[in-house]
């Protein structure tokens, strides 16, 4: 979500790169039994102006279990649109040299379908090379079901796979990787 040196007017060339990219989110059945389960397929970039865009194709959640994807894709995210969305100011990130970091915190929208929420994500920002810059979550940005209108679905998924509980609050975080051409 950085873009050191480059001029504002060069930030609509960087792309997110969908290989090498990635988001996580964990969840909790049983009161006991963590998993981690992600979504490969990201694409998006930073425009102009600063805006971050991201969109999530659910059909590449990946939770180890196909039969565990069907559910989670049919119940929780049949939405039309999964969608990440940041403003930053690039101005901070200028002095950033090849191999150093910096840690900010980013409030980001996040809306699956009709429901949104906005939360702030602790990020570390990495320049890797002049054109290549890593952004992941220095801590888990912590959503609730009821936020992204998930209450129901994990309802029905409770009692599909027999469950005693599935909690209601799960940890996210993120690998980006923006590449200019």
């Amino acid at each position: 979500m950085a873009l050191g040196s480059a001029s504002l007017s060069a930030l609509a060339d960087w792309q997110l790169s969908g290989d090498d990219s990635r988001l996580w989110f964990g969840s909790v059945k049983n009161q006991s039994i963590g998993e981690t389960h992600h979504l490969d397929g990201l694409s998006g970039g930073i425009d102009d102006n600063g805006k971050v865009t991201i969109e999530v194709a659910t059909e590449s959640l990946d939770t180890g279990i196909d039969i565990r994807d069907e559910r989670m894709l049919e119940h929780l995210l049949a939405a039309a649109s999964f969608a990440i969305s940041a403003q930053v100011d690039t101005s901070s990130f200028d002095s950033l040299g090849v191999g150093e970091t910096l840690a900010t915190s980013i409030p980001v929208d996040i809306s699956l379908g009709s429901a949104s929420t906005e939360q702030e994500a602790q990020v570390l920002v990495a320049r890797l090379a002049d054109t290549r810059w890593l952004v992941v979550s220095d801590q888990p940005v912590w959503l609730s079901a009821e936020s992204l209108g998930f209450e129901d679905g994990i309802a029905a998924l409770q009692e599909i796979a027999g469950l005693s509980s599935i909690d209601r609050t799960s940890p996210v975080g993120f690998r980006l990787m923006f590449e200019a051409p």
